[in-house]
């Protein structure tokens, strides 16, 4: 993405912002989940900055000009405030997925685990429990674990 035909200093913006976004999605902790959603952002970033410029050009151009051999460049500033909106998103994205969809999550995984003891006649071992329940993450097998 970074060695598209965009030149000068948007091209080294948007090289940082797209790499810095990249590298940040690897320190979360619950990146399979918010993945789709942090490259979707990835992609807003450009659109918002392309439509931001749009808006100025068309707020500075005379009605009568022609536009059909536009060339549109993308401004630092426009890119700047791009990528300032998108890192907004992004920390609410974060707090959505942390607290508000966490819950369901460990819910329904309790309410399998329960399913699986349930089926095994009320009495099972952590061991076959676990093996029972392996498409659960490790981290949410032993938070309902804990629960039970």
């Amino acid at each position: 993405m970074c060695g598209s035909a965009a030149t000068g200093d948007t091209a080294i913006v948007r090289c940082r912002a797209y790499r810095a976004h990249g590298k940040e999605l690897y320190t979360l902790h619950d990146r399979d989940r918010i993945g789709s959603f942090w490259g979707r952002l990835e992609t807003s970033m450009l659109k918002l900055a392309a439509l931001h410029q749009l808006g100025l050009l068309a707020a500075h151009q005379d009605s009568n000009a022609a536009t059909e051999d536009a060339v549109i460049v993308i401004d630092p500033e426009a890119l700047d405030l791009a990528i300032a909106l998108v890192e907004h998103l992004k920390r609410g994205l974060v707090v959505l997925f942390g607290r508000n969809w966490r819950p369901a999550a460990l819910l329904k995984a309790k309410q399998k685990m329960l399913a699986v003891v349930r089926h095994a006649g009320g009495s099972i071992s952590q061991r076959e429990l676990q093996r029972r329940s392996a498409n659960l993450l490790t981290k949410d097998f032993h938070s309902v674990l804990g629960g039970l």
